[in-house]
Parts: C-alpha cells; sequence; structure tokens
C-alpha cells in the first residue's frame, strides 16, 4: 500500500518512475547536469517517502534528535524541519 502511494506521488509528480525516461530530457546536457537532476530526484522521492512514513507511524518523531535538529543548519535539517511541518507536527 504504501509503496504504491510512494510510486503514484512521485509518478504524478515528475511525469514517470523510470530512470531512462526521467533522464531522456538531459541527454544533451553535460554528466554534471544529468547527475544534478538524478540527485534532485532522488532527494524529491525520499522526502516523500519520510513524509509518507511520517504520517503512516508519527509516533516514530519522537526518537529523532530534536536537540541536533535545532542546532544544525543544514539541508537536512531544513528538510526534516519541512517534513514536519507538513504533517502537522512540532517539535
Amino acid at each position: 500500500h504504501s509503496a504504491r502511494q510512494l510510486h503514484d506521488t512521485f509518478r504524478a509528480a515528475n511525469g514517470a518512475t523510470c530512470c531512462r525516461v526521467l533522464s531522456g530530457k538531459s541527454r544533451c546536457d553535460s554528466q554534471r547536469s544529468r547527475f544534478r537532476q538524478c540527485a534532485d530526484l532522488t532527494a524529491n522521492a525520499a522526502e516523500m517517502a519520510a513524509t509518507l512514513i511520517i504520517t503512516e507511524r508519527p509516533e516514530l518523531i519522537q526518537s529523532a534528535d530534536h536537540r541536533f535538529l535545532r542546532t544544525s543548519d543544514s539541508c537536512i535539517t531544513a528538510m526534516v524541519n519541512r517534513l514536519l511541518h507538513t504533517v502537522g507536527i512540532k517539535h
């Protein structure tokens, strides 16, 4: 159920789930550009998966290192905070 939901959400957001289809648009671009596109899509999928997990199992957020999240200034911290906000959890 959750895997199907992640698949469908990713497909709706990106138009496909196949790497060949997703990277087909950037064939003429540089290797760096293709890598960046892949990294962005992977990060997007990870955030979708994390949102799904936290939505399904909000009790898991209690095991997060909240002290680290408050003191760390990183992309990961921003993503986790955005995720928590999305699912309506304040830490």
